[in-house]
């Protein structure tokens, strides 16, 4: 299996790239600010596969992780954010269909307005955030155009790696210094551990199983009990976790309120399983010592 990733430079990219790699698979990657060796320019604004030359004949999946993140950037640079995440992401899944290439299409529970929990990959979309329109443009691109698609919904990802700076290992390190951590009760989501997303995609592209996937742990915590958790799991003694709601902070767009996923859909077609928090959490406690 041959692998195109775009947005190879970033956190999933990266991580998706060393997963194909340590299975000896082909894969190209790209990057588009943050240059690293091995990896191609590749503008979505300008996108052109033609780039690639002869090594699209041999590529099966095009994994396109590339996108404007800054959440509150997509609602204040509407119009340039939207030529990213929109129409250069369009014009290249539609390149890559034309070349008989499979494009995986990472998305978000950001797509749903937040207003239930426990979200199916049939509920209603109806994103509340910029960031989220836009993602849910490219499903519907994918879903009117038809042809060979994967889109993944993915929730808050996490490593158990500090210099990553991701959701667990923050939390843990911010308390070790003694800070204070506020932190939403009425923010829910469903964190998955990044490693699992990287086998949960393989395992769809090596089994074909097309279509609209949630992949997540299926796990629903609010920010605030995530806190507790990991001060209790990991023993830490020093900082303070503060309750608040999310209404407190000052962010430039909304954000929903609860992106809880059901994973039922892609469990019941892999029987994959997914770690969960307290499992992780023991084995960064393990890492620790």
């Amino acid at each position: 299996m041959s692998i195109l990733i775009f947005g190879a430079s970033g956190f999933l990219g990266r991580e998706l790239r060393n997963h194909f790699e340590s299975k000896h698979e082909t894969v190209l990657g790209t990057y588009f600010a943050n240059k690293q060796p091995g990896l191609v320019h590749f503008d979505l604004r300008h996108a052109d596969l033609r780039i690639f030359g002869p090594d699209l004949k041999r590529t099966s999946f095009g994994i396109i992780c590339s996108a404007t993140t800054t959440m509150d950037s997509c609602k204040t640079h509407w119009e340039s954010t939207y030529r990213v995440n929109v129409d250069g992401t369009a014009a290249l899944i539609s390149q890559l269909q034309a070349a008989g290439i499979v494009p995986v299409f990472i998305s978000t529970d950001y797509v749903y307005d937040g207003t239930r929990c426990n979200y199916s990959e049939d509920d209603e979309r109806a994103p509340v955030l910029a960031y989220g329109r836009q993602k849910k443009g490219i499903e519907d691109f994918l879903l009117g155009r038809g042809g060979l698609f994967i889109i993944a919904r993915l929730g808050k990802l996490y490593s158990l790696r500090e210099q990553d700076k991701t959701l667990l290992t923050t939390v843990a390190s911010n308390l070790r210094k003694g800070r204070e951590l506020r932190l939403a009760t009425d923010q829910v989501f469903s964190p998955s551990y990044v490693s699992d997303i990287c086998q949960a995609l393989d395992l769809l592209m090596q089994k074909r199983f097309l279509g609209c996937y949630n992949i997540c742990s299926g796990e629903a915590i609010s920010r605030f009990e995530l806190g507790v958790l990991v001060r209790a799991r990991l023993g830490i003694k020093t900082g303070r976790l503060v309750p608040c709601s999310l209404t407190e902070f000052n962010f430039g767009d909304n954000r929903p309120l609860n992106t809880s996923m059901s994973n039922k859909r892609f469990i019941q077609a892999t029987g994959f399983r997914f770690a969960t928090l307290e499992e992780s959490l023991e084995r960064l406690n393990h890492l620790a010592g």
